[in-house]
């Protein structure tokens, strides 16, 4: 029963979704970080702003952090008509 449910595991893990949706998540650790970054530095150079502005910049980012996975999972999955890598490696 084990082995039954090792190879289903694994079947479904090497699915191209789910190959495309790893890449997604580690494509969102360095899109997430940017804007980030690019938040701080935009809250350092606004620091004796209106804090409604402040804030608006805070929300826009977290909803551009929203759109980031979404839109990098579309970009990766349109052009996943390749195989997946494990065919490929010898």
């Amino acid at each position: 029963m084990k082995n039954l449910i090792d190879s289903i595991t694994l079947s479904l893990l090497r699915t191209p979704a789910i190959e495309t949706l790893g890449w997604t998540l580690l494509h969102f650790l360095w899109q997430g970080t940017l804007i980030a970054l690019i938040l701080a530095a935009l809250m350092w150079l606004l620091k004796n702003r209106h804090p409604s502005l402040r804030y608006f910049l805070s929300c826009a980012s977290l909803v551009v952090m929203l759109a980031c996975p979404i839109a990098t999972y579309l970009v990766l999955d349109r052009g996943n008509s390749r195989p997946p890598f494990e065919t490929v490696l010898p």
